[in-house]
């Protein structure tokens, strides 16, 4: 017997469908929340306590790290300081990382079903310490405020998906991004061609 193969007019992690795919599976909550296993989460499932390319991608949503640059530059002109390296750049991003991983993974957080999602004291408090640590970058209009919409956890999977980087190559190298991913779609189709090759299937 002939095995025919064709080609998928899309993919099953399309970007048009997939959001829309998983908020049926796991609602959208836009302010940080206890999961089933009590672990910080944000949107649409993303575990920001495990997950430091998530929280990452939730920080760059919230324009953490282009308000970061912004200072940046305004400091390095105020002291005549020359252009920032990479090195220094990435380090920048790690320190502004680890300090809101540092409140994440130090604050207890406990669902309130009664309450729902993001709305029991701890996660309230937990919330408000975001709320003070983001005011450093962000401080005017609902953007200070630590929580993400539909439409950006819809961005946020679609980088996951497709790939993503956080802090650009500055020297035109390919190297030095603080973040690169290439996504999870590109790793399935490696694994899928690895696959098919020792199968044999053209």
């Amino acid at each position: 017997m002939t095995i025919q193969y064709r080609n998928l007019p899309e993919s099953y992690l399309a970007d048009a469908q997939l959001p829309s795919l998983l908020e049926k599976l796991e609602r959208q909550v836009e302010a940080p929340y206890a999961d089933s296993k009590g672990l910080t989460t944000i949107g649409i499932g993303f575990n920001i306590r495990q997950n430091r390319p998530y929280l990452a991608l939730v920080l760059q949503e919230l324009g953490v790290f282009t308000a970061s640059d912004a200072q940046e530059v305004q400091r390095r002109q105020r002291n005549n300081l020359g252009i920032e390296t990479e090195a220094q750049r990435n380090a920048r991003y790690r320190t502004i990382v680890d300090g809101f991983a540092n409140i994440i993974n130090t604050t207890t957080i406990v669902a309130d079903p009664l309450a729902g999602p993001g709305n029991s004291t701890s996660e309230q408090a937990l919330k408000a310490r975001l709320d003070v640590e983001l005011s450093q970058y962000v401080s005017s209009g609902s953007s200070s405020s630590f929580a993400i919409s539909a439409p950006q956890s819809f961005d946020i999977i679609r980088q996951i998906v497709q790939g993503f980087e956080i802090g650009p190559d500055l020297d035109g190298d390919g190297q030095g991004q603080f973040l690169k991913d290439d996504g999870k779609q590109a790793r399935l189709d490696r694994r899928l061609t690895a696959a098919l090759g020792q199968s044999g299937v053209p």
